[in-house]
C-alpha cells in the first residue's frame, strides 16, 4: 500500500502509476460474478493457440496434446466454487472499511520495520484479519488428468495480472494494490522452508519485488514464514492462492506436516481462501491425518475429478474426439475411427493425460508420411510403446477396479492414481498414518 504522496520504496508493494477508482467494493470491481454451471464450463475449456503459418505439424501437435483440457460439470463447479469463495473473501475484506484498512496498512508496514538492536524483528504481532475464516479447499485430482491445465484455466478466469485501486478517504485518497491469483507448486522435499520460497519467488515474480532475498538472510527464520506470507498477501491484497502438483510422497513426508499447517494458518488468519489441487493420495496421507489442517482446508466437502468409468461414457468419446483433432486429424488422419475409444480406453485406463500420450506418439510418426493410415493394430502397438514407463502403473489401476484384494502398501504406492474411496482401507492401518521416527516418508 502507498498514498499519492509518497514514494516508491525498494521491495515496497507499490502500485501502477495509474490507479482506478470505482464506486463500491473496490476490491470486488475486478472480479467476475459468479459464473452459472456453462459458462464456467466455458471458462475451464483449455486449447492450444491457433495454429500459425511458422508452426510445424510437428510442433502444432506437441502443443495440441500438452494444452488440451474438455471441461466437464466437476470442473466447472470448481471454478464456481473458487470464485465464490474469493468474492466472499473480498467482501469481508472490503478497503472502504476503517477498521479493515489499518489492519492492511499494519501488515503493509510489517514487512518494512526497522530491525531491533539484536538485528531481528519478532514478527508475532501480526494477528488474525477481522472477520477472518478459513476458507481452503482441497480439490483431489489424480495424475494425468490436468492438474495443470485446471490451474491455468482458474487463474485465466480470475485474473493474472497486479491491479491498482484507489479508495477515497476523509483527507484525499489511498492506492492499493490487487493481486486477484497467485500459483505456486509445492516443494519437491514437503519442507516448510522450500514452500516459503516458492511463495515469495512466485510473489516477486507477480509484483516486481524481491522478497525471496531476504528468506535467504541468516536472521530470516522458519518462525518468520508464515507471518510474512500472512502481511505479504494482506498488503497485495491477494485474491486466492493455488497450490499445485501436490503429489503422496512430497506431500506425506515427515517434513510436510509444518507445510500443510503452514497453508491452514494462512487462510485461518487472513481469510484469503487457498485452492489446493492435490492427488487423492496426498489429499488422504496430507492433511487427512492432520485434524485441524483438514478443518482449514476443508470448508466445502473434497471435490474429486476422476477419470471416466468406460469408454462409453460421454465424456471420454468428447476427450477422444478433442485430443484426436489436436494430434492425429493434424497428421492426416481426416476422421476418428469407430473402435478408437474403446482401445484407447483399454490401453490408457481413461487418463485424458495418458491418451495424449498415445496420441501425441502415434501422431508425430504419421507426420512424416506422404500418405498417412491408422489401424487398430498400428494403435495398439504403437500405444503401448509410449506407454510403456507407465505400465505398471496401469495395471495395478485396472487390477484394484477389478477389485482384487489389494493391501493398504499397494494401495498408497498407487494412491496417486486412485480415488479417496478406494484408499478408505488406508485408514485402518495406523502404522501407515504415523510414520515411524526413522522413516523420512510413509511407505510406499
Amino acid at each position: 500500500m502507498s498514498t499519492s504522496e509518497q514514494e516508491p520504496r525498494r521491495n515496497s508493494i507499490a502500485p501502477p502509476a495509474k490507479a482506478i477508482q470505482v464506486r463500491g467494493n473496490p476490491l470486488l470491481a475486478s472480479i467476475r460474478g459468479i459464473p452459472t454451471l456453462p459458462e464456467a464450463m466455458e471458462l475451464t475449456t483449455v486449447t492450444p493457440p491457433d495454429a500459425s503459418k511458422d508452426r510445424s505439424k510437428q510442433e502444432l501437435i506437441a502443443a495440441g496434446a500438452a494444452d488440451t483440457l474438455v471441461s466437464n460439470a466437476t470442473i466447472g463447479r470448481v471454478l464456481t466454487k473458487v470464485i465464490t469463495f474469493v468474492r466472499d473473501s473480498y467482501h469481508d475484506r472490503d478497503l472502504r472499511n476503517p477498521h479493515y484498512r489499518d489492519y492492511a496498512a499494519n501488515a503493509a508496514s510489517f514487512l518494512h520495520r526497522k530491525r531491533n538492536t539484536s538485528g531481528h524483528v519478532l514478527p508475532s504481532r501480526f494477528g488474525i484479519a477481522p472477520r477472518a475464516k478459513p476458507r481452503g479447499m482441497i480439490v483431489a485430482v489424480p495424475v494425468r488428468m490436468g492438474r495443470r491445465l485446471l490451474a491455468q484455466a482458474i487463474h485465466s478466469a480470475i485474473g493474472s495480472q497486479a491491479l491498482a485501486v484507489r479508495v477515497p478517504e476523509s483527507n484525499g485518497f489511498t492506492d492499493y494494490l490487487q493481486l486477484p491469483c497467485l500459483r505456486l507448486l509445492w516443494p519437491i522435499d514437503g519442507k516448510l522452508g522450500s514452500f516459503a520460497q516458492g511463495f515469495f519467488g512466485a510473489f516477486d515474480a507477480a509484483m516486481q519485488t524481491e522478497y525471496a532475498l531476504n528468506t535467504r538472510s541468516p536472521l530470516f527464520r522458519e518462525r518468520d514464514i508464515v507471518p510474512s506470507m500472512c502481511a505479504l498477501s494482506v498488503a497485495a491484497n491477494l485474491g486466492v492462492l493455488i497450490v499445485e502438483r501436490i503429489n503422496t510422497e512430497d506431500a506425506s513426508a515427515n517434513a510436510a506436516s509444518a507445510t500443510w499447517n503452514a497453508i491452514g494458518q494462512f487462510t485461518r488468519t487472513t481469510g484469503i481462501p487457498v485452492l489446493c489441487l492435490s492427488t487423492p493420495g496426498a489429499a488422504v496421507l496430507g492433511p487427512g491425518r492432520l485434524p485441524g489442517v483438514l478443518g482449514d482446508l476443508t470448508a466445502t466437502a473434497p471435490i474429486e475429478l476422476l477419470p471416466p468409468p468406460s469408454s462409453r461414457d460421454i465424456r471420454w468419446i468428447a476427450i477422444c474426439r478433442a485430443l484426436f483433432d489436436r494430434t492425429l486429424r493434424i497428421a492426416g488422419i481426416e476422421s476418428m475411427p469407430f473402435w478408437l475409444p474403446s482401445v484407447a480406453y483399454q490401453l490408457t485406463a481413461g487418463y485424458p493425460g495418458l491418451l495424449a500420450i498415445v496420441l501425441k506418439s502415434i501422431a508425430l510418426s504419421l507426420a512424416a508420411l506422404k500418405a498417412p493410415t491408422l489401424s487398430r493394430e498400428v494403435f495398439i502397438t504403437y500405444g503401448m510403446q509410449a506407454l510403456r514407463l507407465h505400465a505398471p502403473h496401469i495395471d495395478a489401476v485396472k487390477s484394484i477396479r477389478r477389485k482384487k484384494i489389494i493391501t493398504p502398501p499397494t494401495l498408497v504406492r498407487y494412491s496417486d492414481w486412485l480415488s479417496i474411496a478406494k484408499l478408505g482401507a488406508v485408514f485402518s492401518v495406523p502404522e501407515l498414518l504415523i510414520p515411524s521416527d526413522d522413516a523420512e516418508d510413509v511407505p510406499g
